[in-house]
């Protein structure tokens, strides 16, 4: 679920329990400044399939997740299977 200032500007959804898909929409209005907008995780590990980034489950800023890519797919440590 996101939450924050631009949580209208994001969309997430998850695959089971292993693979959470981030999208961002209308970015136009909002550049890349998400101020406090944040996408929550569940505990654990996981893996940025798209960056190779490690992300920490829970409270996750939308900024950090799209910083080097415009989506995410987070999986669990190990990937999907």
């Amino acid at each position: 679920m996101a939450s924050g200032t631009h949580a209208n500007h994001v969309i997430a959804f998850a695959r089971g329990e292993r693979a959470i898909t981030v999208v961002p929409r209308l970015t136009l209005k909002i550049g890349a400044n998400w101020i406090d907008t944040s996408i929550e995780i569940p505990p654990g590990r996981w893996s940025n399939e798209l960056t190779g980034e490690t992300v920490d489950g829970g409270e996750v800023r939308s900024d950090v997740l799209f910083k080097r890519f415009p989506v995410a797919l987070v999986t669990r440590n190990g990937g999907i299977s």
